[in-house]
């Protein structure tokens, strides 16, 4: 907005609107479909919003409030995933015209002392009917979000903290790795039957984990970043977390 004298502003001289055409949002977590022609985005009070390339206007936005993180099916792109916060998880079957209820077990949605604000979940790269969701548990579905189970209980010995970043190895869903809010790393070779912490001991920060990338081509290759304004945020490891090296620049 602007003001010609800001002074003498009063309701016969208002402020003069200048963000005509000009969209910004804060957007938390993104899908998109295999060839591109579909995005999600979990967006900060805009819920989550939908980007097809074949419709007018292409962005639309079914319901107000706050999105998080969000999957299309890559096997079906009528099916989408979306989540509102602490972890409460919606599915659309007609391309996010129509919202429902996905939380069937999960019982960590909607109590703000189990799931982050904006908690993760991630679809399987190997198969788009298994997601894994997490709050101080870590939750597991293989039938499209029909009902979850868990397939790790809460960290009692690190705080219970509740899980931010979460990722599934391509062409091994039995390998998972989860990141926790206070800088716990954990992983998985067995689809949770058994977790290994891999970042106790390894120098991280003990500070919010924000993202775990496992590399396709090599699932024992793992980047992972943390939050905070330090310099020692990005971490590496090739031998499947026994040792890390930090990486900057």
């Amino acid at each position: 907005q602007r003001s010609a004298e800001i002074y003498s502003q009063t309701p016969a001289t208002p402020w003069i609107n200048l963000a005509n055409n000009l969209g910004i949002t804060q957007f938390y977590a993104g899908s998109a479909s295999p060839n591109g022609g579909i995005i999600l985005g979990g967006a900060q009070d805009n819920d989550t919003l939908r980007w097809n390339s074949g419709t007018t206007g292409q962005w639309a936005q079914v319901k107000t409030g706050d999105g998080g993180f969000c999957a299309v099916d890559y096997g079906n792109t009528n099916v989408m995933y979306c989540e509102y916060v602490n972890l409460h998880i919606y599915k659309s079957t007609n391309g996010v015209l129509t919202y429902f209820d996905a939380i069937t077990g999960l019982t960590d949605a909607d109590n703000g002392n189990a799931a982050g604000f904006i908690a993760p979940f991630v679809m399987d790269p190997n198969s788009s009917a298994i997601l894994v969701a997490g709050g101080t548990t870590i939750w597991r579905t293989t039938n499209s979000a029909g009902n979850w189970s868990s397939i790790r209980t809460p960290v009692s010995g690190f705080g219970n903290p509740t899980c931010s970043a979460i990722a599934i190895a391509k062409g091994n869903s039995s390998v998972i790795w989860v990141g926790y809010a206070n800088g716990l790393v954990s992983k998985s070779t067995n689809t949770g039957g058994s977790w290994t912490n891999v970042s106790v001991g390894s120098g991280m920060p003990g500070s919010f984990v924000t993202s775990i990338a496992i590399n396709p081509q090599n699932s024992n290759e793992v980047w992972v970043s943390l939050g905070g304004f330090q310099t020692n945020t990005l971490w590496i490891t090739t031998d499947g977390g026994s040792t890390w090296n930090q990486r900057r620049g």
